[in-house]
């Protein structure tokens, strides 16, 4: 039973890490746009800022977007169901 209390620990641990890094994702997507448009009002020209805008910001931020979405969609589940099947597998060996 302690190997399994063990990997619900560390199960417990990886979903919090999960769920930060999500956070901490997006608050970068945010100052990352922020950061960009902050260029342009300083006086980037329109045709460097529109190329980069297309060529770089739009497609790295669709990657973050969907890094967020895979771990909300994907990673998470899984995580939980493994807690779930570890927090079952716990409570039949406390039965006996």
């Amino acid at each position: 039973m302690q190997n399994l209390e063990i990997q619900l620990a560390a199960l417990e641990e990886f979903r919090s890490f999960l769920n930060n890094f999500k956070e901490e994702i997006g608050d970068k997507l945010t100052m990352y746009s922020n950061k960009f448009f902050s260029l342009r009002e300083a006086g980037l020209s329109v045709q460097v800022a529109e190329t980069y805008l297309s060529d770089f910001c739009e497609p790295n931020t669709q990657i973050l977007r969907n890094l967020i979405d895979t771990i909300t969609q994907n990673d998470l589940p899984y995580i939980n169901g493994n807690i779930a099947s570890t927090n079952e597998a716990i409570e039949r060996a406390r039965r006996g």
